[in-house]
C-alpha cells in the first residue's frame, strides 16, 4: 500500500532519533491579517485628518487613541505574523518526546519519557465548518496526549503519525473508532 507525504513535513531521520517539523496551518489567519491592516488604515487616518477648526476631541479619547496606535496595532500585526513564521517540532529518540511550538515565547517544550507508547492515531474535528486534524499518542496505561494539531493537511497529520508509528516500531490498530487507515489496519510495509 502507498502512504502519500506532504511535502511541507520535514523529517530527519537519524539510527536513535527522528525530528519532524510542520508550520502550522490556519484557514482563517488572513483575518487577522485584514483585521490588523483595517486598524493600521484607521489609526493613519485619524493621523491624517486632525480636528476640524472649533472641534476638540476630549484628553481621554486622545490618550485611548495613541495607545491603541502604540500597542494594540502591533501587538496585532506581531499576532497575525507568528500565523504565518510558525512551526512545530517532535523530536524524539528511545528515551524521551519532546514537543516544540515556536515563535511563541510562552509555549514551553513539552518533554516526557517515551516508555511504554502504546499507539498514536489521528481524529477529525469540525469546528465551525472548519477542518482540523489532532495527533494523539496512548501510553501504557490507555491515557492519551495531544502531541500536535492545525496541520497543513490532513495527509501530513497522517504521515507523522505513521513515521512516528514506524520510528518506535508500532503496529497501526483502530483506537476507538479512530484509525489511520480503517480499511487496512494491521502492520505496514516499509
Amino acid at each position: 500500500m502507498l502512504y502519500p507525504k506532504d511535502s511541507r513535513v520535514s523529517t530527519i531521520k537519524n539510527l536513535d532519533s527522528i525530528e519532524l517539523r510542520w508550520h502550522w496551518y490556519h484557514k482563517d489567519r488572513s483575518v487577522f491579517v485584514l483585521n490588523t491592516l483595517m486598524f493600521l488604515a484607521l489609526g493613519i487616518l485619524g493621523l491624517l485628518f486632525p480636528d476640524k477648526p472649533g472641534q476638540s476631541t476630549p484628553p481621554f479619547a486622545n490618550m485611548m487613541f495613541w495607545f491603541f496606535l502604540a500597542v494594540m496595532v502591533p501587538g496585532m500585526a506581531m499576532f497575525a505574523a507568528t500565523w504565518f513564521i510558525n512551526k512545530s517540532a517532535i523530536r524524539c529518540n528511545n528515551q524521551s518526546f519532546r514537543i516544540n511550538a515556536t515563535p511563541f515565547p510562552w509555549a514551553k517544550a513539552i518533554e516526557f519519557p517515551c516508555k511504554g507508547i502504546s499507539q498514536f492515531f489521528v481524529t477529525h474535528s469540525g469546528y465551525r465548518n472548519r477542518k482540523n486534524w489532532s495527533l494523539y499518542l496512548l501510553d501504557a496505561d490507555s491515557n492519551y496526549r495531544l502531541i500536535g494539531q492545525y496541520f497543513p493537511s490532513e495527509i501530513a497529520a497522517y504521515q507523522i503519525c505513521h513515521e512516528l508509528q514506524d520510528f518506535y516500531g508500532i503496529e497501526d490498530l483502530p483506537v476507538y473508532g479512530q484509525n489511520t487507515h480503517p480499511h487496512q489496519p494491521g502492520p505496514r510495509d516499509q
